[in-house]
């Protein structure tokens, strides 16, 4: 599970907590890798997203745990065995393309190849998304709601995740049908729009 947190937006710092939980019928790893995507859906390009990532720490329990970064986008995490852990750290946001994100006062934007790393070898298994915004922004996204939990959205498989952004602000929101069809249209400032 993912929380994405956006305390101080004007620093252009995305708060970001991974928790893992090894289902019981599994045997729990003494290590496991965290790999932040070098790919975006739709942009064929290696992409360099972890060059944004800072104050990495992991945990179980309120323990430390040791980790090494293996590779330019690969943190290997000591868990010796723990069957629940946690990873923090922080993603610098401040480019608004269709593939990068972007944290700022006014707002914030993110495509989650940029900001969550997954679990190497789990590619297909779900995640849950909780976005914890500023005081009066809304939430936007194509990810399915968690029913009963609030500002939580469910992904089936990291394909899904990662090909869902998310915009989180103050704004607009246009809703039409087109042959019974829901449409939602979300336009974040000003502009000659109808």
């Amino acid at each position: 599970s993912y929380t994405v947190a956006m305390s101080k937006p004007h620093t252009h710092l995305f708060e970001i907590e991974v928790r893992v939980k090894i289902a019981a019928n599994l045997q729990a790893p003494n290590e496991t890798d965290l790999v932040m995507p070098v790919w975006t859906p739709g942009s064929y390009l290696v992409r360099e997203f972890e060059r944004h990532v800072q104050d990495f720490a992991a945990d179980s329990d309120g323990r430390a745990l040791d980790w090494t970064k293996v590779d330019k986008n690969t943190w290997r995490v000591k868990t010796n065995g723990a069957r629940q852990w946690r990873v923090t750290y922080r993603v610098y946001a401040n480019e608004l393309t269709v593939r990068t994100s972007e944290l700022n006062s006014d707002h914030a934007f993110w495509n989650n190849a940029a900001l969550l790393m997954y679990p190497a070898g789990y590619l297909n298994a779900p995640s849950t998304l909780r976005v914890v915004p500023q005081s009066g922004w809304k939430i936007a996204t194509g990810l399915p709601e968690v029913k009963g939990q609030e500002n939580t959205f469910r992904a089936e498989n990291f394909d899904i995740l990662y090909d869902s952004p998310v915009e989180v602000s103050n704004f607009r929101q246009l809703d039409f049908q087109v042959r019974g069809v829901p449409h939602r249209i979300v336009i974040d400032g000003e502009g000659n729009y109808d």
